[in-house]
């Protein structure tokens, strides 16, 4: 194993809120770190502290907004709200 080589983390504060069809806020605020910001093909994944991570299933869409990114999963659509 080479311990040389490192890798920085970009972890950022999101806002995490479950979104229904008619755009209205299905669920409270949830509020993590994200290590990576969502990708299509890949789980969605945020850390909420303690050891407690949430997972999405893979996201399919993306949609950038003017202060959060909306993305859609086979079940759900989410809306991230990004910490200033």
């Amino acid at each position: 194993m080479d311990m040389t080589v490192t890798s920085e983390i970009g972890a950022r504060k999101v806002s995490l809120v479950k979104v229904g069809e008619d755009g209205r806020v299905c669920k409270e605020r949830v509020v993590g770190l994200e290590w990576y910001t969502p990708t299509p093909g890949s789980a969605y994944v945020l850390y909420l502290g303690k050891g407690r991570f949430m997972k999405t299933s893979p996201v399919k869409e993306l949609k950038e907004t003017h202060n959060a990114l909306m993305f859609r999963t086979a079940n759900s659509v989410y809306r991230i709200e990004y910490s200033r």
